[in-house]
């Protein structure tokens, strides 16, 4: 239902009361389409409903003049932040419940901000991963009888910090002490020379 704006002299829904156009007005001024509020109000609508992280609204697409360029330009930011909120729930679930560790996101077409955001992303991904797959390679050399594997402290010649420290330590401990264990039983269990 088409809410009418109101007339000149009349009190507003919002209670502003629309004053008269002054005397003084040029008669070829241009004049307000009387479409221009409710299309205001519906690009209002679209964008709290944005705001609240509905990406499936859209500005009608029948719109023309400058509010139809307002429009498609407000449809292409929503349909961009649709197209991230997407990837990025199919990471989540490819990446850290199914364990395919290669996917990434893509925000196709995309620069600027949006390509910084996609790459913070990625970047995220690959330094939470890159302890998992430390310990795992520790552990397979460990597997194999490789005892001098250890995890490395450092990523890209940045020292590994906080959890990633703490967890690199205690495996390479457990290594360690593994090391000592094999020993003292190999030097246990060498048969000793009679002198």
């Amino acid at each position: 239902m088409a809410i009418a704006p109101p007339k000149s002299g009349e009190q507003h829904e919002n209670g502003s009361v629309l004053l008269p156009e002054p005397a003084t007005q040029q008669a070829s001024a241009p004049t307000l389409d009387p479409e221009v509020p409710l299309q205001l109000r519906e690009l209002l609508g679209v964008l709290l409903e944005v705001r609240n992280g509905n990406f499936a609204v859209r500005v009608p697409g029948h719109w023309t003049g400058l509010l139809g360029k307002i429009g498609d330009a407000v449809n292409d930011v929503v349909s961009g932040n649709q197209r991230m909120a997407e990837q990025l729930g199919h990471v989540g679930q490819v990446v850290g419940k199914e364990g395919k560790t290669r996917q990434r996101v893509k925000f196709t077409g995309q620069s600027g901000a949006w390509a910084d955001m996609e790459q913070s992303v990625n970047t995220l991904i690959d330094d939470l991963l890159w302890p998992t797959t430390e310990v795992t390679r520790a552990l397979a050399a460990v597997a194999q009888g490789n005892l001098s594997q250890t995890m490395r402290l450092d990523v890209d010649g940045r020292p590994l910090q906080g959890e990633f420290l703490r967890s690199a330590t205690i495996v390479n401990s457990m290594i360690k002490q593994l090391g000592v264990f094999t020993s003292e039983v190999t030097h246990v269990a060498r048969p000793t020379c009679p002198t």
